[in-house]
């Protein structure tokens, strides 16, 4: 046992080593955006937890936008993945309903609206959504 430290994402106190998210390893995490939004500098973390959250993605980096050529020589079209495209809308819509405490969004419109307006890369991905659901 490790005494009366508790990791802050898992609670658990049952850990031989706790690490400490602070210094350059939190800029580092903060500008990564790996940082969850009820840690602050200094958070205590399990060793499971501090890989899984924050060294193993800092290992793997970030996944690139990848863009593609347009032939009509219109502006490039960027391509996320789905899954990035996915994960992106969440982190929009959480910190809009839990961060800034503004309610639920029920009209598709609106929602588009808000996303694209957050999120740049993603103001061709609903098109590119559209296209995959019906491509004639």
């Amino acid at each position: 046992m490790s005494g009366n430290k508790r990791c802050t994402e898992c609670q658990s106190t049952e850990s031989t080593k706790f690490r400490s998210l602070n210094g350059e390893k939190w800029k580092e995490a903060e500008s990564k955006g790996l940082v969850k939004v009820m840690w602050e500098e200094g958070v205590v973390l399990c060793n499971s937890c501090y890989m899984q959250f924050v060294e193993n993605p800092l290992r793997r980096g970030l996944k690139r936008v990848k863009v593609i050529e347009v032939e009509d020589g219109s502006t490039p079209a960027i391509k996320l993945e789905l899954a990035d495209a996915i994960k992106a809308m969440a982190k929009i819509l959480y910190e809009r309903e839990y961060v800034e405490k503004k309610g639920p969004i029920y009209v598709f419109d609106e929602m588009r609206n808000i996303v694209e307006e957050s999120d740049p890369a993603l103001e061709d991905f609903f098109n590119q959504l559209y296209s995959a659901a019906r491509p004639f």
